[in-house]
């Protein structure tokens, strides 16, 4: 059966849809900033752009929104997160068999070349069976391991001086990492047994 003609028709379609109704990136910042509706609020892209009268293929869609693109992305505010130090610090939260070794080695390197003090097991002598983030000074700027979210919350609090037990929420950045599910579990019950294996 030849399926070239029903899949450039299929293309077809959804070009003539995505020509009726999308919207100039223009369009979008000044809408979004008055806060009026978006989506299919504005001219089709063709009566609006110059050079773009016959958006007839993919090749002339992408054209039109990349030569637009620097523009609109010039426009889009900048946020600036606060700096990493003993008062704002850096927790990574690693989940098993999601590639969080090699991160917390990173981790440790950069902050020593950025000269940030690191809480993280298995590197400079802090135990590796460590799930409790350290609750007294010294107190640090890094910390990353497989680390319980309420021994976080309390070293944290502490350490920016505010009363554990209440409400409140620490300060600091989080960062974490999610793997397929059936994989991950597959590769923690074969984890075991690889061990064992090594050790033999």
């Amino acid at each position: 059966t030849n399926v070239g003609p029903t899949i450039v028709r299929d293309q077809r379609r959804r070009l003539d849809f995505m020509h009726k109704t999308a919207v100039a990136p223009e369009s979008l910042l000044s809408s979004a900033s008055a806060g009026r509706p978006t989506w299919g609020s504005a001219q089709p892209v063709s009566e609006r752009w110059t050079g773009a009268r016959e958006c007839g293929s993919l090749e002339a869609v992408v054209a039109v929104y990349g030569a637009a693109a620097p523009e609109a992305a010039a426009r889009l505010p900048v946020a600036t997160a606060p700096r990493t130090h003993k008062e704002h610090p850096f927790v990574f939260f690693h989940q098993r068999k999601t590639g969080g070794s090699t991160i917390r080695t990173q981790m440790v390197y950069s902050a020593k070349k950025h000269s940030l003090s690191s809480w993280v097991p298995c590197s400079d002598k802090v135990p590796c069976e460590s799930y409790y983030a350290p609750p007294h000074p010294p107190f640090y700027a890094v910390y990353g391991g497989h680390l319980y979210w309420a021994s976080v919350q309390k070293a944290l609090l502490r350490q920016q001086g505010i009363h554990v037990g209440g409400a409140a929420t620490p300060q600091m950045h989080c960062f974490t990492v999610f793997r397929e599910p059936v994989s991950r579990v597959a590769s923690c019950w074969h984890a075991p047994a690889r061990r064992l294996l090594d050790r033999s």
